[in-house]
């Protein structure tokens, strides 16, 4: 079996085809680069150059579980020039704790300053649930919906569920906890967790904590 024979012309138009290709990335990296560093609506704000134009920095520093030291030394570089740093093309570091309540505390109804992106969307456009939707009305209204089950009225009522488990757990430490070997407090406490979420949440009682044992999952089946 033989190979066709390339021409030289042939290998000239692929070479030239390469150096375009090549040549275009090279403009547009640098394009955006510059777009980046001077125009962009983040630039007026100092940080390290490479985070500026690339997710490189970024991704580095995660990558190898340097990223909160890597965040404190971009603090520490640049905070002079103000109280906000840039880490990533679309990305900044607030200094001051003001910020914390500005970006996540509650908000004046109809005055959202700092609406959520659909980066906390989690790709559920209809049902983001009370931490991950991104809407400021659609939030209101699902915290509306699950306020009565977390008013003072309510959490009176399962009063008497949390004293019943605690006083069982206490119970348990005096009797079992005097003795030469001790308990295990760890496995107490994931067993009083487990009878108190399960309790307040879905309405069962595990007994962990009576039978001083892990309960073991209910499988399902069937059709529904």
């Amino acid at each position: 079996m033989t190979l066709p024979a390339i021409r030289l012309s042939e290998m000239g138009t692929a070479q030239q085809l390469l150096t375009f290709i090549f040549a275009s990335a090279v403009f547009c990296l640098t394009v955006r680069s510059i777009w980046r560093l001077y125009f962009h609506p983040l630039s007026k704000y100092p940080g390290p150059k490479i985070a500026a134009i690339s997710d490189v920095w970024y991704a580095y520093h995660s990558l190898s579980g340097r990223w909160p030291w890597a965040v404190e030394d971009a603090l520490k570089n640049y905070v002079c020039r103000g109280d906000v740093v840039r880490i990533a093309p679309n990305e900044l570091v607030f200094v001051t704790p003001q910020a914390l309540a500005d970006l996540y505390g509650s908000h004046n109804k109809n005055l959202e300053l700092f609406p959520k992106t659909q980066i906390n969307n989690h790709g559920n456009d209809e049902h983001g649930g009370i931490i991950w939707e991104w809407d400021p009305v659609r939030h209101r209204k699902v915290a509306k919906q699950l306020s009565p089950a977390f008013s003072g009225r309510a959490l009176r009522a399962k009063e008497p569920t949390l004293h019943r488990y605690i006083d069982l757990f206490v119970e348990r430490m005096k009797a079992l906890g005097g003795g030469a070997h001790g308990v295990s407090l760890p496995t107490w406490i994931n067993w009083l967790c487990v009878d108190i979420s399960a309790d307040m949440a879905y309405n069962r009682q595990m007994d962990a904590s009576k039978d001083s044992k892990s309960t073991t999952p209910t499988t399902f089946s069937g059709k529904y």
